[in-house]
């Protein structure tokens, strides 16, 4: 039974390494503009405190509830920065999304989260704007203030969920 075990752990090691490793270069997935093939304006930044922040990565989902068949959902995007080790992300959660238009921070329904080596700071005050919703990105800027933190000059173009 060992001489089993041995080979099978070495090949799910093997696959384990292949599957992670991460290639360089542009994104290989679908384009937030039309006839591209590989994905370079996804991005996110803005200004925290006066000190430039652009993401690492950045992504959109869309929710739906199970038992509403309405077609509304929520909008979430979450970008991640990891600037030389210390991480930290800015999340927004749209409830009833509607596309283009502009949603006032009033948490839960529209709320912004930023995440630092310092903790979570929940925004309470701020907005967010979508410029363009199309079948490829979701375009828009934002800024909020939360608690000692201050976002402003905030923009982001993401991939449509």
């Amino acid at each position: 039974m060992t001489r089993i075990s041995i080979p099978f752990a070495v090949v799910v090691l093997l696959f384990t390494v292949w599957g992670c490793s991460k290639q360089s270069g542009p994104a290989n997935v679908p384009s937030v503009q039309q006839n591209n093939k590989l994905d370079t304006l996804v991005h996110m930044g803005a200004k925290i405190n006066g000190v430039s922040w652009l993401t690492d990565s950045v992504y959109s989902n869309f929710i739906t509830r199970p038992s509403d068949d309405s077609g509304v959902h929520d909008l979430e995007v979450t970008s991640v920065n990891r600037n030389g080790g210390d991480v930290s992300s800015i999340n927004f959660h749209i409830s009833n999304y509607t596309g283009v238009g502009t949603y006032i921070v009033n948490p839960p329904l529209v709320s912004v989260t930023y995440y630092n080596a310092q903790g979570r700071h929940f925004a309470t005050s701020g907005q967010i704007t979508v410029a363009s919703d199309t079948l490829y990105a979701i375009i828009g800027t934002f800024n909020f203030t939360a608690d000692t933190v201050i976002v402003t000059q905030g923009e982001f173009n993401v991939q449509s969920p």
